[in-house]
């Protein structure tokens, strides 16, 4: 490339740029990055405190709903005895039954042997 080639490209890329207003300073420029820097930053900090909030609220769901499920099975299986017990309580009286008084045991000794 010669001088004359490299001075058009040179003056073809300053008529293409986009200058930026003469009031835009330096310091207007660090003022607004810092400014967007807080911003990011405290929304970082509300976004972690956000997260380990949730996370706390879970793992305390999670224990309640355990304790509220092994809850929920006792009372199933105390419901299934009761039930079943009064039932068959009240079939017993239904067909004539009585409360036993007196239980006779039968002993059987060892050289006993049986035969039809």
């Amino acid at each position: 490339m010669n001088l004359a080639s490299t001075l058009k490209f040179y003056s073809f890329i300053n008529k293409n740029t986009v200058s930026l207003p003469a009031k835009f300073s330096l310091k207007s420029f660090w003022l607004v990055s810092l400014i967007l820097l807080l911003f990011s930053l405290a929304f970082f900090i509300f976004q972690i405190l956000a997260m380990g909030q949730s996370s706390y609220f879970i793992g305390k769901y999670k224990e309640n709903i355990d304790g509220l499920s092994g809850e929920v099975k006792k009372l199933e299986i105390s419901l299934a005895l009761e039930n079943s017990t009064k039932g068959e309580e009240v079939l017993a009286r239904e067909a004539g039954f009585e409360p036993v008084k007196k239980v006779y045991y039968i002993e059987i000794l060892k050289r006993a042997v049986l035969t039809k």
